[in-house]
């Protein structure tokens, strides 16, 4: 049995490379704190898989602004703000589940609903600005880390 929320496919990818790989990470964590929160797993693997979506936040967003930079991405601005918004609603989710308030369905509504708007809308508009700078493509996160 599959107990997936959100499948990868290609209608998501946006660059074929360092983005996906970051957006692969942020899906199976989302696919992780589904499979905890739905059989009622212990608050420690919760809490590990919040830290390392906010992990991800930190690491993968930058990764993201990084390219946008990098590219001179006019749109730079308003992707980062709503990058912003979702570091502070799941700041606020990790606040509520440290203090023993349930959030597990409304916080797994909020992470997918938020991934489907944001690779719909900002991440193809940034995937666009890549293609047709054909310049800016990283294959890889280390790529992305050793760019000047």
């Amino acid at each position: 049995m599959d107990f997936r929320l959100v499948n990868w496919t290609q209608a998501m990818s946006v660059d074929g490379g360092a983005i996906d790989e970051t957006h692969r990470k942020l899906i199976s964590l989302i696919n992780r704190l589904h499979l905890l929160v739905n059989h009622s797993a212990d608050g420690d693997s919760v809490s590990n898989v919040l830290c390392e979506l906010a992990d991800y936040a930190g690491a993968g967003f930058l990764i993201e602004e990084k390219i946008m930079t990098l590219s001179r991405y006019n749109e730079r601005d308003q992707h980062t703000i709503h990058h912003w918004s979702f570091i502070d609603r799941l700041t606020i989710f990790i606040a509520d589940f440290e203090r023993d308030v349930e959030v597990g369905n409304d916080m797994l509504l909020f992470l997918i609903r938020w991934v489907a708007i944001h690779l719909k809308t900002h991440d193809r508009l940034l995937g666009d600005h890549l293609l047709a700078s054909k310049k800016y493509r990283f294959e890889s996160l280390g790529q992305v880390e050793t760019a000047a």
